[in-house]
């Protein structure tokens, strides 16, 4: 999450045309990260996550937005939270399984015990 707090608050201080050519490219590649992980959020949990971590709102300012109370907001920004942990997760482990793939070993190892 801190992570996510830091690289909002790059996102809008550099401007991609200030940004080297390197750089430039790890901002494009980080945001379509973010924004393939937050697929797995509910239309209003991503707006709201959006609002909070990205825009900087204050829960009783989503709150309003959305007409609702503040601890409902808290209670979807920590599901929210929840739900990107469990993302990330599940990224990684498609990724080492992908990679095991690609070198040819099996999808599962089976442990013998009788040696």
């Amino acid at each position: 999450m801190i992570a996510l707090i830091r690289y909002s608050a790059w996102y809008r201080l550099e401007s991609n045309d200030d940004l080297e050519p390197e750089k430039k490219l790890m901002k494009e590649v980080t945001l379509e990260g973010i924004r393939d992980m937050l697929t797995c959020f509910s239309p209003t949990e991503r707006n709201m996550f959006i609002a909070f971590f990205f825009k900087e709102l204050s829960p009783q300012e989503i709150a309003a937005m959305y007409e609702t109370t503040t601890s409902s907001v808290y209670n979807h920004l920590s599901r929210s939270k929840r739900k990107l942990r469990n993302e990330r997760i599940r990224v990684r482990i498609d990724a080492h399984l992908q990679k095991r793939r690609e070198q040819g070993k099996p999808r599962r190892k089976v442990l013998d015990f009788y040696h």
